[in-house]
């Protein structure tokens, strides 16, 4: 995977980061290092401005060419041979959604625990289990995360 995230990296132009080292951020000007680009192909930057973070190709196309899931798939099928036999497109649509819907309601409600809930998001993305971020979003919802 992390083969395609600096594949698509570069496709868009972007200076891809040294892997596994602290860098600045691609997305937004800074003079400190924030982000990461993980040996797994995850990124993320822990700038409060920011707080990007990518777990897929998928997710990166959608933030680079600011599309929804749905063109991001087709972008990633089209232009890299991507496929996600894992789970349906309908479900992978619904995953999607609610990744994203966890991610701001955290930064709504609680955004002292963002990297602490956003780590459990993270496990549950990597693992794509629907059921439990359904759960943790419910858990956000009714204010039962502490």
């Amino acid at each position: 995977m992390l083969r395609l995230m600096i594949k698509i990296l570069e496709d868009n132009g972007y200076e891809v980061p040294p892997v596994g080292k602290n860098s600045c951020c691609l997305f937004h000007e800074e003079t400190r290092a924030s982000a990461r680009l993980f040996d797994s192909g995850q990124y993320h930057c822990w700038s409060a401005n920011c707080g990007v973070h990518f777990s897929s190709p998928i997710d990166l196309i959608m933030h680079i060419q600011n599309c929804d899931f749905k063109e991001a798939l087709k972008i990633a099928e089209e232009s890299y041979g991507y496929k996600k036999t894992t789970k349906s497109t309908i479900n992978l649509e619904e995953f999607h959604s609610l990744q994203d819907s966890i991610k701001r309601k955290v930064i709504q409600q609680k955004p002292e625990d963002f990297l602490r809930v956003y780590k459990t998001l993270d496990e549950l993305v990597s693992a794509q289990d629907l059921e439990k971020m359904k759960k943790l979003y419910y858990m956000l919802s009714a204010g039962q995360i502490k």
